[in-house]
């Protein structure tokens, strides 16, 4: 009977730990992670802090279901290869500014303001590799448009991507 009770235990102690180690390991891969920018535009240097979204999924996910994007805030759509871009706001409940970048960081198209919910693809005109999303009007406020440069003040694998 005890050596019964040991075997019990000893089960319900291993199936805890694998069970807690794979709830830590799930939201470890979960885990938001930020690159901090700048962006130089007109003589001013604008800090942005971005997450990063750098897999298909959280590429298709986005900015939905947000309900706050502060100013400084927003996202860095970061892809493996240059491609033409496409955006739709379904689901996401702020309006956005998004900026499209080339591989060197310089913004070469701005689309402005994407309506919240609408599920009308804005696409690109030509390749990118990387894309920005803003608050809506952010751009206007701060002066930022075509030819800006982004520069990255920290180091993540959204700078070395290429």
């Amino acid at each position: 009977m005890l050596k019964l009770r040991e075997i019990k235990f000893s089960l319900f102690f291993k199936n805890t730990i694998f069970f807690l180690f794979i709830i830590l390991f799930s939201i470890r891969l979960d885990a938001a992670r930020y690159q901090t920018v700048t962006i130089q535009s007109a003589g001013q240097r604008h800090l942005f802090n971005l997450e990063i979204a750098d897999t298909a999924i959280t590429r298709q996910k986005g900015l939905m279901y947000r309900k706050v994007l502060n100013d400084e805030d927003g996202m860095l759509f970061v892809f493996d290869q240059p491609e033409r871009l496409c955006f739709w706001m379904k689901n996401t409940f702020i309006p956005l500014d998004i900026l499209l970048l080339n591989k060197q960081g310089v913004i070469v198209e701005i689309l402005k303001n994407m309506k919240p919910h609408s599920q009308k693809n804005r696409c690109s005109k030509g390749f990118m590799q990387r894309a920005i999303e803003l608050k809506a009007g952010i751009c206007h406020d701060k002066g930022i448009r075509v030819g800006d440069t982004l520069t990255f003040l920290t180091n993540t694998s959204a700078e070395t991507s290429e």
